[in-house]
C-alpha cells in the first residue's frame, strides 16, 4: 500500500512537470506569435513579409489555431497584435478549413478544439476582434454545421437562455443569424430540410422568447439611447434569423405563433427613436430593422399566402403609411425599396379580400408612393454628373443595388398584372398632368418631370421582354408612338447643345432602346 502511494505521488509529479513544460512551451509560442503578429502591422515591408512567411510555416504546427485563439483571449496582449491575430485567424480558417489534414490542412483534433472554444471566446472579445472571429465562425459553419458541429446550437441556446448581458445576447443572436444564412442560398433537398428542421426544433422557443422580451423593452420607451441601440442590434439579428428559418418551408411553430411575430413587426414599424435613426446617406439601425421586416412580409406574401392572409390589410396599411412618411434622404433608400417590393408582391397576388381592388387605393399608391420615388432627386443628378457609369449600372434592370426608381417601376408593373386597365388610366392621366405642369415650372424642374414621365411610360407599357429581343409584349392601352412623338423626339432633335438636359436626353435614348421593336425605323 505504501509503495502504491509512492508510485501515485511520482505519477502526479510527472504529470505536473509535463503540464509545466507544456505551459512554458505555450507561453514561449505565444510570445513568439505575438511578436510576429506585431511585425505584420508594423509598417516595415520587409519585416511584414518575413513575419507573414514565418506565420505560414507555423500554421502546420499542431495546436497552432488553438494557441492563436488563446492569444486573442489574453487581455495583456497588445491590442494591435490581438486585432492582427483575429484577422490572421479568419484568413487561416478560410484558407485551410476545407483542406484535408493530410494535404496540409488543419488536423482533426485542432478542428475540434477550435470549435469547442470559438463561440465563447468570440463573445468575450473586444469588438474589433469579435468581428473577425465571427467571420471565421461563419466560414466553419458553412461546411460543419450542423452535422460536424453538434455542440454549436445547444451552446447558442444556452447563452441566450442564461445570459443577462445584452452584449452577449446580441453577439449570440448575431452568430445564430450568421450561421442560418446558409439556408437562404442552398437548393432545396432532403439534406437541407433535415438541417432546417434540426435547427428550428432546437432554436424556435428560445427565438420567440428573446423576440418578445426585446419587443417589450424597445416598445416600452423606457430605455436610454445606448440600450436602444443594443436592443436594435439584437432585433436586427432576430429578424434575420426569422427570415432564414422560414425561407425554405413554413415551420409549424412559426405558423402557430405568427400572431405574436407579426404584431411585434407592425409595432416596430411605427417605432421611432433618434438613437437608432440614420443620417444623410447612411441608414441607421431603425431603417435597417424596418427594411428587414418588409422583407419578411414579402417572403410570406410570395410563399405563404393562406397563412399571411389575415395580416395582409394591416401590413399593407402600415407599410403604405411608412413609405408616405419617410423623406427623400438616401438613408431611407433601402427601406423604401424593400417596402415597395412588399407592396409589389402583394399587388401581384390574388387575395380573397385585396386592398388593391379599391381604385382609391391604387390612386393613392400611384400618387403617394410611385411618383415621389420615380422622380429624380438632387443626389441622383449629382451621381449622373460625377459617375455616369454607376448611374447607368444602378438603372439597369437586374442590377444588384436596389433603387427607389427601379422599385417604383416594379410596383407599377405588379399593380398592372391584375388591374391593368385601372392602373393605366390613373397613370396615363398622371403623365398628361405632369407634362402640363412641365410647361409651367422652371426648366430644371420641368426636366425631372419629363424624365419621370418617360420612366412611367416604360413601366406602364412593357409587359414582356428579353435581353436579346427587347420588348416582345406591350400594354395596348399605352400609345408608345404618340408618346415618342410628343416628348422623346422633340428633346433629342432640339437646337440646344447636347450638354444641356443631359439626364433627360439619356432617358430618351433609353426609351428608344427599350421600344426599338415598336418604333418605326424612320422615326428613330
Amino acid at each position: 500500500q505504501g509503495a502504491r502511494r509512492v508510485r501515485a505521488r511520482g505519477a502526479r509529479r510527472r504529470r505536473a512537470v509535463r503540464r509545466s513544460a507544456r505551459m512554458a512551451a505555450d507561453a514561449a509560442q505565444m510570445a513568439q506569435l505575438t511578436q510576429l503578429l506585431q511585425q505584420t502591422v508594423a509598417g516595415n515591408t520587409q519585416a511584414m513579409q518575413a513575419a507573414t512567411q514565418q506565420l505560414r510555416q507555423a500554421e502546420t504546427t499542431p495546436g497552432f489555431g488553438l494557441i492563436l485563439l488563446q492569444l486573442l483571449r489574453e487581455a495583456s496582449v497588445n491590442e494591435g497584435a490581438r486585432h492582427a491575430g483575429a484577422i490572421y485567424f479568419k484568413n487561416f480558417v478560410r484558407r485551410l478549413w476545407s483542406v484535408e489534414a493530410t494535404s496540409g490542412g488543419i488536423s482533426a483534433s485542432d478542428r475540434q478544439a477550435i470549435k469547442q472554444h470559438l463561440l465563447t471566446l468570440m463573445l468575450q472579445a473586444p469588438k474589433q476582434v469579435q468581428v473577425q472571429l465571427a467571420a471565421g465562425l461563419e466560414e466553419i459553419s458553412i461546411t460543419d454545421y450542423p452535422n460536424d458541429w453538434a455542440n454549436l446550437l445547444p451552446e447558442i441556446v444556452q447563452h441566450l437562455k442564461t445570459s443577462q448581458d445584452m452584449n452577449v445576447l446580441k453577439g449570440t443572436m448575431e452568430t445564430a443569424h450568421t450561421v442560418f444564412l446558409k439556408f437562404r442560398h442552398q437548393q432545396r433537398s432532403e439534406t437541407l430540410l433535415k438541417e432546417v428542421k434540426y435547427t428550428v426544433t432546437g432554436f424556435q422557443e428560445t427565438h420567440l422568447e428573446v423576440f418578445k422580451a426585446a419587443c417589450q423593452r424597445i416598445l416600452g420607451n423606457a430605455l436610454p439611447g445606448d440600450q436602444i441601440k443594443l436592443h436594435f442590434e439584437l432585433m436586427k439579428a432576430l429578424i434575420g434569423a426569422f427570415y432564414s428559418l422560414n425561407v425554405v418551408d413554413l415551420p409549424e411553430f412559426f405558423e402557430d405563433h405568427r400572431e405574436e411575430y407579426f404584431q411585434g413587426f407592425l409595432s416596430l414599424l411605427k417605432f421611432k427613436h433618434p438613437a437608432v435613426q440614420g443620417s444623410g446617406d447612411q441608414a441607421g439601425l431603425q431603417e435597417q430593422v424596418k427594411a428587414s421586416i418588409c422583407e419578411c412580409f414579402a417572403l410570406y406574401t410570395d410563399k405563404y399566402q393562406e397563412e399571411f392572409s389575415p395580416f395582409l390589410l394591416p401590413c399593407v396599411k402600415d407599410v403604405w403609411e411608412l413609405l408616405v412618411g419617410v423623406d427623400q434622404q438616401e438613408m431611407n433608400d433601402q427601406l423604401v425599396a424593400r417596402g415597395i417590393q412588399f407592396l409589389s408582391s402583394a399587388a401581384a397576388t390574388r387575395w380573397p379580400q385585396s386592398p388593391f381592388d379599391d381604385p382609391n387605393v391604387l390612386s393613392g399608391i400611384c400618387e403617394k408612393v410611385v411618383f415621389p420615388n420615380i422622380v429624380l432627386r438632387d443626389s441622383d443628378a449629382e451621381l449622373f454628373e460625377d459617375n455616369p457609369s454607376e448611374y447607368v449600372r444602378r438603372d439597369l434592370e437586374g442590377a444588384d443595388q436596389e433603387t427607389r426608381r427601379r422599385s417604383a417601376m416594379d410596383l407599377v408593373k405588379a399593380m398592372g398584372k391584375l388591374h391593368e386597365a385601372k392602373v393605366t388610366e390613373i397613370l396615363v392621366g398622371y403623365v398628361k398632368a405632369l407634362m402640363e405642369q412641365a410647361r409651367q415650372v422652371p426648366p430644371e424642374r420641368a426636366e425631372r418631370f419629363k424624365d419621370a414621365c418617360i420612366y412611367l411610360c416604360i413601366a406602364l407599357a412593357v409587359r414582356g421582354q428579353t435581353r436579346k429581343e427587347g420588348v416582345t409584349m406591350v400594354n395596348q392601352n399605352v400609345n408608345i408612338t404618340e408618346f415618342f412623338t410628343n416628348l422623346v423626339a422633340p428633346e433629342l432633335t432640339g437646337p440646344e447643345p447636347i450638354t444641356q438636359r443631359s439626364i433627360l436626353r439619356a432617358s430618351c435614348l433609353k426609351f428608344i432602346t427599350v421600344f426599338r421593336n415598336q418604333l418605326a425605323r424612320e422615326q428613330v
